[in-house]
């Protein structure tokens, strides 16, 4: 295994027995999060987010995005508490439409 500034190589064996040379390396935050709310994992994106001191309005984003994910899942509870925390940064009649 050998170490760069911004990506880490090690060799590995495939199931065919062949010998392969893979390379590791970060993702940029706007890419993690972008996959993570993909993958449905929005509060590890919202983490991510925070941890990268990304501006609030992407993170109320990233909120709306979860909200209406769980709102299509009908748990209407839930995706209140998520509308919540885009206060200031959503429309609040977005949000009124949705639950009338």
């Amino acid at each position: 295994m050998e170490i760069e500034e911004d990506a880490i190589y090690y060799l590995a064996t495939n199931p065919n027995n062949s010998i392969v040379l893979c390379k590791l390396y970060e993702m940029e935050d706007n890419v993690k999060i972008h996959t993570l709310m993909k993958k449905g994992l929005f509060d590890e994106a919202k983490k991510v987010a925070r941890d990268a001191r990304f501006p609030e309005d992407i993170i109320a984003e990233i909120c709306k995005e979860h909200a209406d994910k769980l709102y299509s899942q009908r748990n209407f509870e839930e995706a209140i508490k998520q509308y919540s925390e885009t206060i200031g940064h959503l429309n609040p009649s977005y949000v009124i439409q949705r639950y009338i």
